[in-house]
């Protein structure tokens, strides 16, 4: 329970707080496991893991070929750990694939 903040300050009313498996449009989201709680990477993390400029990977991710990065505030944003890795072994295997190919 929370209390409510109105133009004239706090109320003694409480209103409950949404259940954590939705947001606050109503909509729900999926359960994330607690034990595998995503861990998000901020671009210079990306660039180390990649190897890819800053102008590359926003390249990559407007054509589509590159993971696609979450807001965090107006200002910040990351890409998802698991994506990445996924994007980099797919490169990986990729790789073994064009060379067997040649």
């Amino acid at each position: 329970m929370f209390p409510i903040l109105t133009k004239k300050g706090i109320t003694n009313r409480m209103i409950q707080a949404p259940p954590p498996s939705s947001n606050l449009s109503g909509q729900s989201r999926p359960a994330l496991p607690t034990s595998a709680t995503p861990r998000l990477l901020r671009l210079p993390e990306v660039i180390k893991r990649t190897g890819l400029s800053r102008s590359a990977i926003y390249a990559a991710e407007a054509t589509g070929r590159f993971p696609t990065r979450v807001c965090l505030t107006a200002r910040a944003v990351a890409w998802v750990e698991t994506e990445l890795d996924q994007w980099v072994m797919e490169r990986i295997a990729s790789r073994s694939i064009e060379a067997k190919a040649a």
